[in-house]
């Protein structure tokens, strides 16, 4: 299981932030929660199944969304092989702070947001994933134990942002359906200004 592309594949990324705000961005964030958008933002969101690795090291998962005012949590179900289905191999949980800043003046679908990571968690349900875990000393641990949740947090087996970085991102819904922002090199959205540009069409979430 490759959990750096897990952790890549659901870090929020964003869009472009002009220096001179349209009048639809210049709503403070309270008014912002306070309109309709937090109706099409806030909720939860279910994914498609993604696969990562190959042959007897196999793993796929389907990554759920829940955002609120203040938080966004991402909860990834594992699965050996590539069908997301039958027993439950693991689960990696990741909170974020989170606030829904501006609508976009790009697109009126896009929406400015700011992150920064809270805490993450991971579990394995499997006792070969856990012996295997183990002898890898895989996120520094050699004592994983099946059913026991462990946290994660700024451990040496993920790349991205550290806890509490912020990272100024977007989202896009449109059609009942959201995608998130991803960086490019230009844009790493470790400010308003880098803000992410591009939109990850590859994957989407939808409401339920």
């Amino acid at each position: 299981m490759n959990s750096k592309k897990v952790f890549l594949s659901i870090i929020l990324a964003a869009a472009i932030g002009a220096c001179q705000k349209a009048p639809n961005e210049a709503q403070s964030s309270n008014e912002i929660l306070k309109s309709p958008i937090s109706s099409v933002v806030f909720g939860k969101w279910r994914g498609d199944c993604q696969v990562w690795g190959s042959g007897e090291y196999q793993t796929s998962g389907t990554p759920y969304f829940s955002f609120s005012e203040t938080e966004a949590a991402t909860v990834t179900e594992m699965f050996k092989g590539d069908g997301c289905s039958g027993e439950l191999n693991g689960r990696m949980k990741m909170v974020f702070e989170f606030t829904v800043e501006s609508q976009s003046s790009s697109a009126p679908e896009i929406y400015n947001i700011l992150v920064s990571a809270r805490k993450i968690l991971q579990i394995f349900y499997d006792q070969d994933t856990v012996n295997a875990s183990n002898t890898i000393a895989y996120c520094g641990f050699t004592d994983w134990v099946a059913g026991v949740e462990k946290d994660v947090s700024d451990r040496d087996c993920f790349t991205g942002p550290k806890l509490g970085e912020k990272i100024y991102s977007i989202i896009r819904i449109s059609g009942g359906k959201l995608n998130l922002g991803q960086p490019d090199d230009a844009n790493n959205g470790t400010s308003p200004s880098l803000r992410h540009k591009d939109i990850d069409s590859t994957k989407t979430f939808v409401k339920f």
